[in-house]
């Protein structure tokens, strides 16, 4: 019903929908039910088609959320040793996919609460509202960066699409 014609428009924003195509390709179960990833990729589309939200805001919960709907939603609850919920400074260990405090973080990517609590959302709030949320520009940064990294690290690839879209930005 919905084409998305808007997206030829800009060069970025359908770079960006080929990388979201391929990663599903990779990633979407081929024989079970991907309603969610279904879902999640025409909000996506539809958000990046009529500018509803930034092309990192969008890209980062794809990636995220993508990677939780297919089993790797990495461990943000609280810190992983000792059950910290927040601090200032938190550590998120990408290879792990768990989340430290200050005081237990032993190596990880250090950023602070803001970021977090984004990636808390894009995991843990219902489909209509994981879009919901906004960062400062640094803040989105931090967060592509880990979302990115985090997908990549687990799935092991390199995606041709993306490598496109970066260079294009």
């Amino acid at each position: 019903m919905e084409v998305f014609f808007s997206l030829r428009d800009s060069i970025e924003k359908i770079s960006l929908a080929q990388y979201f195509c391929e990663l599903c390709s990779f990633l979407a179960p081929e024989e079970d039910n991907a309603e969610e990833i279904l879902k999640l990729m025409l909000n996506s589309l539809y958000l990046l088609s009529n500018n509803k939200s930034t092309q990192t805001i969008i890209k980062s919960v794809f990636e995220l959320r993508l990677m939780s709907l297919i089993g790797y939603m990495p461990s943000l609850v609280a810190c992983d040793t000792c059950g910290e919920f927040e601090s200032d400074t938190m550590f998120f260990n990408i290879q792990t996919g768990k989340l430290y405090c200050s005081t237990c973080a032993t190596n990880g990517y250090e950023t602070g609460i803001g970021v977090i609590t984004a990636m808390r959302h894009i995991c843990y709030a219902e489909p209509k509202k994981i879009f919901n949320f906004s960062l400062p520009e640094d803040g989105e940064k931090v967060l592509s960066y880990i979302t990115e990294t985090y997908l990549i690290q687990l799935t092991g690839r390199k995606y041709k699409t993306l490598d496109f879209y970066r260079g294009l930005i």
